[in-house]
């Protein structure tokens, strides 16, 4: 019997223990994975590139210069520092370029809609810049992801594997970013092409009007685009034979 009450007593104790334990476990504060530092680990370091290029694609700046200062590789080799440092930069500058050009290329429409044709003629320059500016933004973040990937051996590792996983997941987002940057040029192309198809209707070349027109259909214009050439044209043919 007195074996049987210690033992009692025993578990009671410890139960009491750890009653008193739970409201002290319960207080402490879980670390926010968006704002916890950059670890030394494949997953973690690819992870931040993807969550980079998701703040990218939503033209979120303030967010990525957040990222890039909470990401602070301190426990990263120098050489690897580098490489990520590098990407995360470019995000930041990317993320700042697309709403810009994306302002852009609206205006240019908008002027050419308005027959502003010297005006639109005038920013295709500027847009053409910018772009050069961000497909070299994302050349430097597609060569980081390489370079961060070979130095786990990423494309090497099994799939399905979270190495893996996270691998792919940023160069399928890099490859996304890299087709939204073409569709931006082909759309200035595009308006490029309409503008000097203007230009040659006023000077009364329909041989270059149908050559660029011709342009336009392989480039895949608008619709709205190629009948509005058709149209100007049509009224300048009705001009001459009148």
């Amino acid at each position: 019997m007195k074996a049987r009450i210690a033992a009692v007593s025993l578990v009671a104790a410890l139960l009491a223990i750890v009653v008193r334990a739970l409201p002290a476990a319960a207080l402490e504060p879980h670390e926010n994975p968006e704002t916890a530092p950059l670890v030394f680990d494949g997953v973690a370091v690819l992870q931040k590139y993807s969550q980079a290029l998701d703040y990218v694609m939503a033209e979120n700046t303030s967010a990525m210069e957040q990222l890039q200062e909470q990401a602070v590789p301190a426990n990263i080799p120098q050489e690897l520092r580098n490489t990520v440092d590098s990407f995360l930069s470019s995000s930041n500058s990317l993320a700042g370029q697309l709403p810009l050009l994306k302002a852009d290329i609206e205006n240019a429409k908008t002027m050419l809609a308005q027959y502003r044709v010297e005006d639109a003629r005038q920013s295709f320059p500027e847009i053409q810049a910018r772009l050069s500016q961000a497909y070299s933004q994302l050349l430097v973040m597609d060569n980081a992801a390489a370079d961060t990937g070979r130095w786990w051996n990423a494309d090497a590792a099994r799939p399905g594997t979270a190495l893996r996983v996270a691998y792919d997941d940023v160069q399928t987002k890099l490859q996304g970013l890299r087709q939204f940057l073409d569709l931006l040029d082909n759309m200035n192309l595009s308006l490029t092409r309409q503008t000097e198809a203007i230009l040659a209707i006023t000077e009364g070349d329909l041989a270059k009007v149908e050559e660029l027109k011709g342009l336009l259909a392989q480039e895949k214009a608008s619709p709205e685009a190629l009948a509005k050439v058709e149209e100007l044209k049509e009224l300048l043919t009705q001009e001459k034979a009148s």
